[in-house]
């Protein structure tokens, strides 16, 4: 509920700040030759995962963690070339949370973490900024099943939440994927340190590795290539200049 308020806050201030007059033209341009550090918060980050078993997507989502550093050099007046890497898990879904220590095995879940670093040409107009370039990721995807009948919390749960961890089968399992794509970034520049935007970067997954928990099960033809993953994040950024003006 907090990063809710935190973003409103941000709209609130967009809007308030929307009509920008001729003095925007010179505080908001970016010069050239500038250097500058970048941190980012992305409290709101989905995730739309191929997993390899049965061809299925799966989605996640609303970032429990979200955050990204990076490096941008001004090659030419609102020009510029930015390299940056962000961390973020993409979905924790567990039905029972703040369980004690002694029941964690019970627990199902499934877990995506998402590691990535992209390289972006951008453009800036005034107040708005946008741009693209290449990306790549590393993602691991952990699937929990419940299939045990001694499961205490199994007995607990509804039809469809029990189909939801089901639908990849009762099997644990673990993925991981490395992948490289493109990258979008586009945003609103509230001050001329901070911007607030969405960054959307479809990969083709290059590698895969799919592991069973049960080692007596045969993962022989279960890891894929060649499908995509997607990310699309809600992302607050902000500018630490290097190069005195």
């Amino acid at each position: 509920m907090k990063y809710n308020r935190f973003y409103v806050l941000l709209l609130a201030v967009c809007i308030l700040v929307l009509p920008s007059n001729a003095q925007d033209s010179d505080e908001f341009q970016v010069p050239e030759g500038r250097w500058c550090i970048l941190a980012e918060g992305a409290h709101y980050s989905m995730g739309w995962t191929s997993v390899d078993l049965n061809n299925k997507t799966d989605f996640s989502g609303f970032a429990i963690m979200g955050i990204g550093l990076g490096l941008e050099y001004a090659y030419r007046d609102n020009r510029s070339l930015r390299l940056d890497a962000s961390a973020a898990v993409l979905g924790h879904y567990n039905y029972v949370m703040g369980c004690t220590t002694d029941h964690d095995d019970y627990l199902p879940e499934r877990v995506v973490t998402s590691v990535s670093t992209s390289l972006n040409h951008m453009f800036y107009n005034h107040r708005w900024m946008y741009g693209g370039g290449l990306s790549f990721e590393y993602r691991s995807y952990a699937y929990r099943s419940i299939d045990r009948a001694d499961n205490p919390f199994a007995l607990n749960m509804s039809k469809d939440e029990l189909k939801f961890y089901h639908r990849f089968g009762e099997n644990s399992f673990d993925m991981r994927h490395y992948s490289l794509g493109l990258s979008f970034v586009g945003g609103y520049r509230i001050t001329p340190n901070i911007m607030i935007g969405l960054k959307y970067a479809p990969r083709c997954v290059l590698k895969s590795k799919f592991m069973y928990k049960d080692e007596a099960l045969s993962n022989v033809g279960i890891a894929k290539k060649g499908h995509f993953d997607h990310q699309l994040s809600i992302v607050a950024s902000f500018y630490f200049n290097l190069t005195k003006r």
